[in-house]
């Protein structure tokens, strides 16, 4: 967050919010069009979940998992297996996404030390992926902006993969063949390597897909080398992509999931690690022998939190929210695509399901406001006509729409960007 920017242009303050509607101080309704920022994937103010948990409150307000364990942390571990299809054994709770990365890098490197004795075990990520703001989760993130200034050597490497983008459906195999055998040859020179770590849909690039067959060969090249194999759906889990999890679509499981955003649908923060059984088991034992993950948090499922993300649950699946997803996902990227044959400027439409980005062409500048990507100036004029989406970068425009969009707000939402595209397809340039 650029400080002097926001200042500047002065916030966008919100004072209520109702169904898939944002209000601002002056009462405008705003189309809440990015889900505030994937997490409230449901909507807002949804009586069911709320009344779950103000009953909730008057039952049991809190309490700390160090001492004992309440009933509604363990029912959403229950649900969360159960909606894995029960791969995985154990659910680790946390306050947030970030700290849901934090988690899993201390397993990961916890467990190689205790399966192989080696510590501080190298993590290997994707270029241009995102995982958190944590000092950790930052750096292993490993975007040279952001890293400027706070990097020391945390034994994370980022390695490239083929981006669609940047690619034909005819090259895609290639380049994933490349990128693989590069990949194997980094873990032979680096035997310290814990873990890769993924995400399906890469929502700070661009949503860029990760081709599948890459995050299969992935699987197989973890099995060949027994390191572990974490995926990030902290954006993608819960129905955003049109399956529960992301990672349901490939033909292969990771050893390590997780989950934030839309676990507790923006009302309660909470976060999630999922594990697999032999994970789970290697902690298991006398301490004094090392078998001891000594980690959590002071409100680490919460029974308030885990009340909610049980009710966002119930919603999602009462009102097939995945399956309304799926189809809605494809509907509104047929008709983006269908408006960006009338504007030039626009590149094309990336993502999967309902989380998806209009990508501009690079070099795009609007005269007398050339500090400024387009991006960031087509969304501010699109929160005035009443659609909050965004700008993920100066050329990038996130649309991630609440799980309940309808067509109706599909033919708003691009009725809406129509109209916006068109004032500015007047007045830019190219640089």
């Amino acid at each position: 967050m650029q400080m002097q920017e926001y200042i500047k242009n002065k916030p966008l303050i919100i004072q209520r919010s109702e169904g898939k509607y944002l209000f601002d101080d002056k009462n405008h309704a705003i189309y809440d069009g990015v889900s505030s920022l994937l997490n409230a994937s449901y909507g807002h103010n949804i009586e069911q979940i709320i009344s779950s948990m103000k009953e909730q409150l008057d039952i049991l307000d809190n309490n700390s998992l160090f001492l004992s364990t309440n009933e509604q942390s363990v029912l959403l571990a229950k649900k969360i297996i159960e909606l894995t299809n029960g791969h995985f054994s154990n659910v680790f709770f946390t306050n947030s996404g970030s700290e849901a990365t934090e988690t899993a890098l201390k397993i990961a490197r916890k467990y190689t030390f205790r399966k192989k004795g080696i510590g501080n075990g190298k993590v290997i990520a994707l270029r241009n992926s995102y995982h958190g703001s944590t000092m950790c989760a930052t750096l292993l993130s490993g975007n040279e902006h952001d890293i400027q200034g706070i990097s020391f050597d945390a034994g994370f490497i980022q390695v490239p993969f083929p981006e669609p983008l940047y690619y034909s459906s005819d090259e895609i195999e290639e380049k994933v063949d490349e990128h693989i055998l590069e990949l194997r040859e980094m873990v032979i020179r680096n035997p310290d390597v814990s873990a890769i770590i993924t995400e399906i849909v890469q929502l700070s690039n661009k949503a860029s897909v990760v081709p599948s067959s890459f995050l299969e060969k992935i699987r197989s090249l973890c099995n060949e080398f027994e390191i572990l194999w974490i995926v990030d759906e902290i954006a993608t889990g819960f129905g955003r992509t049109g399956s529960y999890f992301a990672y349901q679509s490939l033909d292969v499981d990771p050893d390590i999931l997780l989950l934030g955003k839309a676990i507790s649908g923006g009302y309660v923060p909470l976060g999630a690690v999922c594990v697999i059984r032999p994970i789970y088991d290697a902690f298991i034992g006398k301490v004094q022998e090392g078998n001891e993950l000594a980690h959590g948090f002071t409100t680490s499922g919460h029974p308030l939190a885990c009340n909610a993300s049980l009710a966002c649950i119930r919603f999602l699946e009462e009102n097939n929210l995945v399956e309304n997803a799926n189809e809605k996902g494809h509907i509104l990227f047929e008709s983006l695509n269908k408006l960006i044959q009338n504007y030039d400027f626009v590149l094309t439409i990336s993502g999967k399901g309902l989380l998806l980005s209009i990508i501009f062409k690079p070099g795009i500048k609007v005269p007398m406001m050339r500090e400024w990507g387009i991006a960031h100036l087509i969304s501010k004029r699109l929160i005035h006509y009443g659609l909050l989406l965004y700008p993920d970068s100066d050329d990038s425009l996130i649309i991630a729409p609440p799980l309940t969009i309808t067509d109706e707000d599909i033919h708003f939402i691009t009725d809406t960007l129509s109209e916006v595209f068109s004032l500015f397809s007047n007045i830019i340039a190219y640089e």
